[in-house]
């Protein structure tokens, strides 16, 4: 989801599999403003083998295009379980235009 200035992404994660959520910027329109991750459950600590969401927020930068690539993955071994997903971001003057999720 996104305004005109900010853009939200909320992928599911599981990080006691070890599998994290990392993100690569390719373009200057997007700027990183912070990532949190949130348990499913209501408790203040995550339980053992639980998911959640992982939730990375963006600030348009000027004007142009980016692309966001969030890669799944454990940081020591590639797996077929990898997933990617690519965000294509236009940016005009300070507020988001445009994204879309690339196939």
């Amino acid at each position: 989801e996104f305004s005109q200035s900010d853009l939200v992404v909320k992928l599911d994660a599981n990080p006691t599999t070890g599998y994290e959520w990392t993100f690569q910027i390719d373009g200057s329109a997007v700027q990183p403003d912070g990532d949190e991750f949130v348990p499913a459950s209501d408790g203040d600590q995550a339980q053992t083998g639980e998911g959640g969401v992982h939730t990375f927020n963006f600030k348009a930068d000027g004007t142009g295009e980016a692309t966001i690539t969030f890669s799944y993955a454990r940081s020591w071994e590639a797996s077929d379980d990898d997933k990617t997903v690519m965000l294509h971001v236009a940016a005009d003057n300070g507020t988001f235009a445009q994204v879309e999720e690339q196939a």
